[in-house]
């Protein structure tokens, strides 16, 4: 698609029109081609009324497969976090979708998926299902925390702004639909922040 630059949070952003915009991300070792014990995502997005009218399903991250994987997306105005690891010789975990209602249509929103499955060095399995493993933070503050594990290879590719390739909803479907709205500040990183350094991430722009 074409995803145009404007203005974000802090200086410019991301555009996205819904349709075909997105941001796509290479496979990479650093991202999805290995074992993940912990990651955390992190975006300022915003979008208006118009955008969350009707039955839209927008897509702000998604990273993976059917197989495994995590995303972000509005679900009419409703913010959903998730995360999956269904595979056989992994936790087999079923997945996670945190929810809240809070996200503020026509104003920025600070959203944080942290997944933390770390290894437990007292068992032999380096899948274990854990609870708090998964948690979501929207502006700062903690709306949820559920199961979750380590992550295995989940070669799906990455995108931003829309779908690229398959993932999951929290009701089993797999159609959603591009983001209209802007989005800043878009950061992966390699481990799991604790609630503190989300909101220290959240201040970061200003």
């Amino acid at each position: 698609g074409s995803p145009e630059w404007g203005p974000g949070i802090a200086g410019g952003g991301l555009l996205f029109q819904g349709g075909t915009d997105a941001l796509h991300l290479s496979n990479s070792d650093e991202t999805n081609l290995g074992g993940y014990d912990q990651r955390t995502v992190s975006v300022w997005v915003k979008v208006d009324d118009e955008s969350v009218s009707g039955d839209r399903r927008q897509v702000i991250y998604d990273e993976g497969e059917a197989s495994r994987g995590l995303n972000m997306y509005l679900d009419n105005e409703q913010l959903y976090v998730g995360g999956w690891n269904r595979s056989d010789d992994d936790s087999q975990w079923d997945g996670t979708w945190l929810t809240t209602d809070q996200f503020l249509v026509g104003e920025w929103n600070h959203v944080t998926l942290v997944q933390d499955g770390s290894v437990d060095s007292s068992t032999d399995s380096a899948y274990r299902l854990s609870d708090g493993a998964l948690r979501g933070y929207l502006n700062g503050q903690a709306f949820g925390s559920g199961n979750g594990s380590r992550l295995g290879e989940h070669s799906g590719r990455i995108g931003v702004g829309n779908i690229n390739g398959v993932t999951r909803f929290h009701d089993e479907t797999r159609q959603g639909e591009g983001l209209i709205g802007a989005m800043d500040e878009i950061k992966i990183f390699d481990h799991a922040l604790t609630e503190i350094q989300v909101q220290n991430l959240m201040l970061m722009p200003f």
